[in-house]
Protein backbone atom coordinates (compact mmCIF):
# COMPACT_ATOMS: atom_id res chain seq x y z
CA UNK A 1 0.00 0.00 0.00
CA UNK A 2 2.52 2.34 1.04
CA UNK A 3 4.56 1.39 -1.88
CA UNK A 4 1.99 2.13 -4.56
CA UNK A 5 0.88 5.24 -2.42
CA UNK A 6 2.92 7.05 -1.04
CA UNK A 7 6.62 7.89 -1.75
CA UNK A 8 8.41 6.46 1.38
CA UNK A 9 10.95 9.32 2.18
CA UNK A 10 8.08 11.60 2.43
CA UNK A 11 5.48 9.90 4.71
CA UNK A 12 8.80 8.96 6.72
CA UNK A 13 7.86 11.88 8.82
CA UNK A 14 10.38 10.97 12.20
CA UNK A 15 12.76 10.55 8.91
CA UNK A 16 12.02 14.08 7.54
CA UNK A 17 12.45 15.58 10.94
CA UNK A 18 15.92 13.95 11.37
CA UNK A 19 16.94 15.90 8.29
CA UNK A 20 15.70 19.38 9.61
CA UNK A 21 12.06 19.07 8.17
CA UNK A 22 10.59 20.76 11.75
CA UNK A 23 7.50 22.02 9.51
CA UNK A 24 6.23 19.80 7.10
CA UNK A 25 2.17 20.79 5.22
CA UNK A 26 0.27 17.97 3.51
CA UNK A 27 -2.07 17.92 0.73
CA UNK A 28 -4.12 15.82 2.29
CA UNK A 29 -3.96 13.58 5.39
CA UNK A 30 -2.25 10.44 5.54
CA UNK A 31 -4.75 7.96 6.36
CA UNK A 32 -7.22 8.68 2.92
CA UNK A 33 -5.41 5.89 1.11
CA UNK A 34 -5.91 3.13 4.05
CA UNK A 35 -9.62 3.87 4.49
CA UNK A 36 -10.72 0.58 2.28
CA UNK A 37 -8.67 -1.59 3.83
CA UNK A 38 -9.91 -0.49 7.69
CA UNK A 39 -13.24 -0.74 9.56
CA UNK A 40 -14.94 2.59 9.80
CA UNK A 41 -13.95 4.66 12.49
CA UNK A 42 -10.67 2.64 13.11
CA UNK A 43 -8.10 5.15 11.98
CA UNK A 44 -9.72 8.33 13.18
CA UNK A 45 -7.71 8.21 16.18
CA UNK A 46 -4.23 6.25 14.76
CA UNK A 47 -3.03 7.90 12.18
CA UNK A 48 -3.10 11.54 12.88
CA UNK A 49 -1.33 14.25 11.58
CA UNK A 50 0.29 17.38 13.56
CA UNK A 51 -1.77 20.18 11.30
CA UNK A 52 0.70 23.01 11.42
CA UNK A 53 -1.30 26.22 11.93
CA UNK A 54 0.14 29.38 13.66
CA UNK A 55 -1.86 29.71 17.20
CA UNK A 56 -1.60 33.90 17.52
CA UNK A 57 -1.64 34.88 21.28
CA UNK A 58 0.59 36.20 24.36
CA UNK A 59 2.46 32.93 25.27
CA UNK A 60 3.60 32.68 29.27
CA UNK A 61 6.53 29.91 29.92
CA UNK A 62 7.82 28.80 33.20
CA UNK A 63 11.16 27.88 32.99
CA UNK A 64 12.29 25.37 35.93
CA UNK A 65 15.80 24.55 37.29
CA UNK A 66 15.22 22.12 40.28
CA UNK A 67 12.22 23.05 42.38
CA UNK A 68 13.56 26.18 43.75
CA UNK A 69 14.57 28.11 40.67
CA UNK A 70 12.28 29.36 38.15
CA UNK A 71 10.94 32.08 36.25
CA UNK A 72 8.44 33.03 34.38
CA UNK A 73 8.65 34.74 30.89
CA UNK A 74 5.70 36.08 28.52
CA UNK A 75 6.30 36.25 24.49
CA UNK A 76 4.63 36.88 21.58
CA UNK A 77 3.77 34.11 19.30
CA UNK A 78 5.55 36.07 17.05
CA UNK A 79 8.34 36.23 18.76
CA UNK A 80 11.63 33.08 17.84
CA UNK A 81 12.87 30.34 20.03
CA UNK A 82 15.87 32.19 19.97
CA UNK A 83 14.08 35.30 21.70
CA UNK A 84 12.68 32.59 24.47
CA UNK A 85 16.81 31.45 24.85
CA UNK A 86 17.37 35.23 25.35
CA UNK A 87 14.73 35.96 27.97
CA UNK A 88 15.95 32.41 29.66
CA UNK A 89 19.61 33.68 29.82
CA UNK A 90 18.48 37.21 31.56
CA UNK A 91 16.00 35.71 34.10
CA UNK A 92 18.75 33.35 35.40
CA UNK A 93 21.63 35.44 34.73
CA UNK A 94 23.95 33.28 32.92
CA UNK A 95 26.13 34.54 30.15
CA UNK A 96 24.85 33.98 27.09
CA UNK A 97 28.38 31.81 25.67
CA UNK A 98 27.44 27.95 25.12
CA UNK A 99 25.38 26.26 22.77
CA UNK A 100 22.08 25.31 23.58
CA UNK A 101 19.12 23.70 22.34
CA UNK A 102 15.01 23.11 22.66
CA UNK A 103 13.68 19.55 23.09
CA UNK A 104 10.00 19.72 22.21
CA UNK A 105 9.36 16.16 23.36
CA UNK A 106 11.44 16.70 26.72
CA UNK A 107 13.86 13.97 25.93
CA UNK A 108 17.77 14.90 25.96
CA UNK A 109 19.10 14.69 22.26
CA UNK A 110 16.15 13.54 20.87
CA UNK A 111 16.17 14.79 17.16
CA UNK A 112 12.38 16.51 18.19
CA UNK A 113 14.63 19.79 18.74
CA UNK A 114 15.51 23.22 17.57
CA UNK A 115 18.90 23.88 18.08
CA UNK A 116 21.10 27.49 18.16
CA UNK A 117 21.99 28.92 15.15
CA UNK A 118 25.52 28.32 15.16
CA UNK A 119 24.99 24.70 15.93
CA UNK A 120 25.68 22.21 12.82
CA UNK A 121 22.46 20.51 12.61
CA UNK A 122 19.24 22.29 12.53
CA UNK A 123 16.45 23.18 12.90
CA UNK A 124 17.32 26.23 14.06
CA UNK A 125 16.17 28.31 17.02
CA UNK A 126 16.25 31.86 15.04
CA UNK A 127 13.74 29.86 12.36
CA UNK A 128 10.69 29.21 14.01
CA UNK A 129 8.43 31.35 15.54
CA UNK A 130 6.78 30.68 19.12
CA UNK A 131 2.99 30.40 17.17
CA UNK A 132 4.57 27.98 15.02
CA UNK A 133 5.30 25.46 17.70
CA UNK A 134 1.80 23.92 17.81
CA UNK A 135 2.53 23.82 21.56
CA UNK A 136 -0.26 23.76 24.05
CA UNK A 137 -0.89 24.78 27.82
CA UNK A 138 0.53 22.51 30.31
CA UNK A 139 3.05 21.10 27.42
CA UNK A 140 6.75 20.46 28.97
CA UNK A 141 9.89 20.04 26.94
CA UNK A 142 13.20 20.64 27.67
CA UNK A 143 16.10 23.60 27.22
CA UNK A 144 19.74 22.43 27.58
CA UNK A 145 22.01 24.92 27.69
CA UNK A 146 25.88 24.65 27.70
CA UNK A 147 26.21 20.95 25.98
CA UNK A 148 29.82 20.62 28.58
CA UNK A 149 27.84 21.61 32.21
CA UNK A 150 24.76 20.46 30.66
CA UNK A 151 22.31 22.86 32.32
CA UNK A 152 18.65 21.25 32.02
CA UNK A 153 15.77 23.53 32.26
CA UNK A 154 12.26 22.58 32.38
CA UNK A 155 10.31 24.91 30.08
CA UNK A 156 6.10 24.44 30.85
CA UNK A 157 3.51 26.46 28.66
CA UNK A 158 2.33 28.44 31.37
CA UNK A 159 -0.55 30.21 29.43
CA UNK A 160 -1.32 31.30 26.51
CA UNK A 161 -3.35 34.58 26.27
CA UNK A 162 -5.52 36.15 23.56
CA UNK A 163 -3.07 38.80 21.71
CA UNK A 164 -5.86 41.32 21.39
CA UNK A 165 -5.73 41.71 25.31
CA UNK A 166 -2.35 42.79 25.02
CA UNK A 167 0.26 44.00 22.55
CA UNK A 168 3.54 42.24 23.84
CA UNK A 169 6.70 43.82 20.99
CA UNK A 170 9.57 42.54 23.66
CA UNK A 171 9.91 39.58 25.57
CA UNK A 172 9.41 40.26 29.29
CA UNK A 173 10.45 38.47 31.92
CA UNK A 174 7.44 38.58 34.85
CA UNK A 175 8.59 36.93 37.82
CA UNK A 176 12.16 35.70 38.96
CA UNK A 177 12.46 33.02 41.80
CA UNK A 178 15.75 31.44 43.62
CA UNK A 179 19.32 32.55 42.22
CA UNK A 180 21.91 30.52 40.37
CA UNK A 181 25.59 30.90 39.53
CA UNK A 182 26.73 29.65 36.21
CA UNK A 183 29.95 29.48 37.66
CA UNK A 184 29.77 29.04 41.24
CA UNK A 185 33.50 28.14 41.73
CA UNK A 186 34.80 30.28 39.56
CA UNK A 187 36.48 32.95 41.89
CA UNK A 188 38.01 29.53 43.79
CA UNK A 189 40.36 28.69 40.66
CA UNK A 190 41.94 32.32 40.48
Amino acid sequence: MLNKKRNLELWNIPYRRELGEWKIDFEEEFKIPFIDIFEKGVLSDTLIRNINKFISGIYTFKISLGRNNWAKIKLSSQHSLEDLHNSIQEAFDFDNDHMYAFFMDGKAWSNNKFTCSYDEEGPYVDEVKIGELNIYEKQDFLYIFDYGDDWRFNVKMFKIEEEDKITLLKPQIIEIKGKVDQYPDFDDEW
